[in-house]
């Protein structure tokens, strides 16, 4: 910084603190509440905040520092561009000092923030105060116009780039998500800005074991690190935008109401809602990021598995798309959620719903259990190692009662709340199967190991 104000002039280095910026704002009362403080995006809530504040008090032209400038602003006041429509960008925006559009989004920030929701006080929240101030018609329907005050630009003024190829192939990979017939759909709601070993072991065991499917990550942020995936022909990442995956449907209500957003099991809650969503909205097999595909789902259909006798479990769940059980499962999900209860929401909830269309007192009575459009198979389909017993795939002297308990099993649940921080012994069942379940994870964590 100082070679660059040193040699152009018009660069000056100005160290503010936070309350100075807000002070005299709408969302001072936001910032000291600390609120922010708990969210996984609290760097980029914190900095869409703050552009707003600095533009209403100060006046000029705001850029994010990966943003090139390629001409002057001189003619461009008061805009804000569209990113890929209908979607505006608040990576540069240009303001006159105390314009009353930026009062405005304060405002709206203050009274609406999401701490769980990535886009969503950034530039959704610019979509929300345009659709307000000018009207959903024109907002949705003309690329760039005037409106109170504020020119919205067309994508070229500022996101070139994101249009012609980002944006496309954004746009391409929801279009195979719709369209691909057979899909594996594994979800990251936590934030992660990358993926663990023993996620990616998960991830590749999928994609061998089923070669002829799409095997898709579902985010709602970036994720990076997870570069020696994009090797299998049939991974793919696709950022969800959960404003526009909700919208729509049954879960829109709770979704909006936000109480979730205060639960202390706000992710799980929220990893259950999804899970239940995109098998509705897209069908396929879901998984969660600590089960390891042991052989192929193919002839898996509208099914779930028991966890232990007669707990149903929601890690592992295949379903065709539209199936009326899951849709029953949306609509007790929002109409029954219960912020601070763990499990109420997630395999609870599933085990609510089968008495709907299972035979009269067949669900705790039954390993296996028949239904009208939804199967419960035994545990042992999913769930060979209970929760109780978590620790038997890392520990060498459990190696072969875990593989005998696998050997006809679809899948092998790890139960990553329990053994996150377990240590892997060398030879253990989880080290004898990732060596041939996921050759490629296991070779680099033989690689990092040896460094």
């Amino acid at each position: 910084m100082d070679q660059l104000t040193s040699t152009l002039r018009n660069i000056q280095h100005r160290r503010s603190s936070f309350v100075e910026i807000f002070n005299g704002t709408v969302m001072l009362n936001w910032y000291l509440s600390g609120i922010w403080t708990t969210s996984p995006y609290k760097v980029m809530h914190l900095s869409d905040a703050l552009r707003l504040a600095l533009l209403w008090k100060y006046g000029g032209a705001y850029v994010d520092l990966d943003v090139v400038v390629l001409g002057s602003f001189d003619d461009v006041r008061n805009s804000v561009c569209r990113e890929l429509f209908p979607d505006v960008g608040n990576a540069v925006m240009t303001f006159d000092k105390g314009h009353p559009f930026l009062l405005h989004c304060m405002q709206e920030f203050a009274a609406s923030y999401r701490s769980m929701d990535y886009p969503y006080n950034g530039p959704r929240l610019l979509d929300r105060v345009l659709c307000e101030l000018c009207t959903e018609e024109v907002f949705y329907n003309e690329e760039n116009f005037e409106c109170v005050g504020v020119h919205v630009l067309e994508s070229k003024a500022f996101f070139p780039a994101i249009k012609s190829v980002a944006g496309r192939d954004l746009e391409r990979r929801r279009h195979e998500l719709h369209k691909s017939k057979e899909k594996l759909l594994f979800l990251e709601t936590a934030g992660a800005s990358c993926i663990t070993d023993r996620a990616a072991c998960s991830i590749e065991s999928a994609a061998l074991r089923h070669p002829d499917y799409t095997v898709w990550l579902l985010t709602i942020l970036d994720i990076e690190d997870c570069s020696h995936l994009f090797e299998l022909p049939n991974f793919k990442i696709l950022r969800l935008d959960l404003n526009s995956l909700v919208k729509d449907s049954v879960l829109v209500h709770w979704y909006v109401k936000d109480s979730w957003n205060r639960s202390p099991f706000r992710i799980n809650h929220l990893s259950d809602a999804l899970r239940l969503l995109v098998l509705w909205k897209y069908g396929g097999i879901y998984a969660d990021m600590d089960v390891l595909t042991l052989r192929s789902f193919d002839k898996l259909e509208n099914v779930l598995a028991r966890e232990l006798f007669p707990d149903v479990g929601n890690s592992v769940m295949a379903f065709r798309k539209r199936n009326p059980f899951l849709f029953r499962c949306l609509e007790e999900f929002s109409k029954t959620y219960k912020p601070r209860k763990w499990a109420h929401n997630g395999p609870r909830l599933l085990e609510r719903v089968l008495p709907w269309f299972c035979p009269p007192n067949s669900v705790n009575k039954q390993p296996l259990v028949k239904c009208s459009g939804v199967t419960v198979l035994p545990a042992n389909a999913f769930y060979p190692v209970t929760y109780l017993e978590w620790r038997k795939p890392f520990l060498q002297n459990h190696t072969f009662e875990v593989l005998r308990a696998t050997s006809e099993s679809f899948a092998l649940h790890l139960w990553n709340s329990y053994s996150r921080g377990q240590k892997v012994e060398h030879g253990s069942a989880y080290d004898v199967m990732r060596k041939t379940l996921c050759p490629s994870t296991h070779n680099l964590i033989e690689n990092q190991a040896q460094i």
